[in-house]
């Protein structure tokens, strides 16, 4: 399937990914599957695991000279600059939202990304409880759920949003996190934390919430979820970043609805006393490049 254009790429993700859904539907309907410790409070289930080699098999089979960057088989490398410069790379989440998973809580997904260059390509997730596939393609316009066009909301008052958030496993990226929940939620409708960046941010390129930020993530929670957001109209940065430079491998996100809501939380998060600059491009980039 080397040179397949991405139509025919984006139906074989689609059978692979229902496939993985009903493999991971059956262990979460019957509770029977194992746990496995990680580092610090994070684990893994035996699910998820075989999920990861369900996939991965079916993506070496079909692409068999592109890199695989994989969530369970990952050996803690935090130098990804090999998959970011590669020409082809596939990046896949087998269980986003374990912890969800463990508790009989239906949001968890599936998130598949191909990236040409470091670039998102095509980006795919499953919500298997709920039968809610979304995608998104380079070469098309707008994202997509079950096949009906998706935009993110229109919301422009800072008291109406919906904001979510990601917990990370790093006790720094909780501490960061816990200072901006304080700072914004005083000002905002609702504030949220869900489990799963990779559902989280699906249900925001629907129009379902109106921020999100995340202080501690890997390529595999925003490879495909973050391109979905971006191809549905949301505005992509990272935390202390330059807008429009955002890749997967970075690790933190702030992602908006909308740009003048984007400089409203921004000036609650980062504070109102910076300047116009510092508050398009982040604190550390007082200086557009």
């Amino acid at each position: 399937m080397k040179n397949a254009d991405q139509d025919v790429v984006r139906l074989f993700l689609t059978t692979l990914m229902e496939d993985a859904g009903n493999i991971l539907l059956g262990f979460f309907q019957s509770g029977a599957y194992s746990v496995m410790e990680k580092h610090g409070v994070n684990f893994t289930t035996e699910a998820e695991v075989k999920v990861d080699q369900f996939i991965s098999q079916h993506l070496r089979d079909h692409f068999p000279s592109a890199l695989i960057l994989l969530k369970e088989t990952d050996l803690g490398n935090e130098d990804f600059s090999s998959f970011a410069g590669a020409e082809e790379c596939w990046i896949v989440n087998p269980l986003d939202g374990t912890t969800n998973f463990s508790r009989r809580d239906p949001n968890f997904s599936i998130s598949i990304a191909r990236l040409k260059k470091g670039s998102p390509d095509l980006g795919m997730v499953y919500l298997p409880v709920e039968r809610k596939l979304y995608w998104a393609q380079s070469d098309r316009d707008g994202s997509f759920l079950n096949g009906e066009r998706i935009r993110v909301s229109q919301t422009f008052k800072l008291g109406e949003m919906v904001v979510a958030c990601g917990w990370a496993y790093g006790w720094k990226d909780r501490e960061i996190m816990a200072t901006h929940v304080q700072r914004l939620t005083p000002q905002v409708r609702q504030f949220k934390c869900m489990g799963s960046a990779c559902a989280d941010l699906a249900k925001m390129a629907e129009g379902k919430l109106d921020a999100y930020i995340h202080t501690g993530l890997k390529p595999w929670d925003v490879a495909a979820a973050g391109f979905i957001c971006q191809k549905a109209g949301a505005f992509v940065r990272t935390i202390s970043g330059h807008p429009y430079t955002w890749t997967p491998f970075e690790k933190t996100i702030f992602v908006t609805s909308d740009w003048g809501m984007e400089l409203d939380l921004a000036r609650l998060m980062f504070g109102s006393e910076l300047t116009p600059d510092e508050l398009m491009f982040g604190p550390d980039n007082k200086q557009k490049p």
